[in-house]
């Protein structure tokens, strides 16, 4: 597991404005679990973030507004199997929590951007000559 804190801040493309660094969360984690034995190896991986600021836009009689990504967690897991000292199965998803990712202006009701990345599965064989 691992936590990180990082508190930031430089000026903007505003004169005056102090903002936190682009594309730098204030917190963020990660979790994961493995097993390995036997010729199984499982692994599990949560990712997690804090709000970020993505940029600030500039709105001709408006002003300043800053852009943000909303938090999200992200959850990937895979498996390998060696059926032989030469053969391995491993399967790999992605994304198993379907995390939709947004933007958004100054509040979350404001809302500029929506991610959707959709879960990957994928399989292999692998053998060794």
């Amino acid at each position: 597991m691992n936590f990180t804190y990082v508190d930031s801040k430089t000026p903007s493309s505003v004169v005056g404005l102090n903002t936190p660094l682009p594309n730098l969360s204030r917190t963020s984690y990660n979790a994961i679990l493995m097993y390995e034995k036997h010729g199984l190896s499982v692994r599990v991986a949560y990712n997690w973030r804090d709000k970020y600021l993505t940029t600030i836009t500039n709105v001709v009689g408006l002003g300043p507004f800053p852009n943000y990504n909303k938090a999200y967690g992200w959850l990937n897991a895979s498996a390998t199997y060696a059926l032989t000292d030469r053969i391995k199965i491993s399967v790999e998803a992605t994304n198993l929590l379907n995390t939709i990712r947004s933007q958004y202006f100054l509040r979350e009701t404001l809302k500029s951007n929506i991610y959707e990345d959709d879960m990957e599965l994928m399989t292999g064989v692998s053998i060794r000559l």
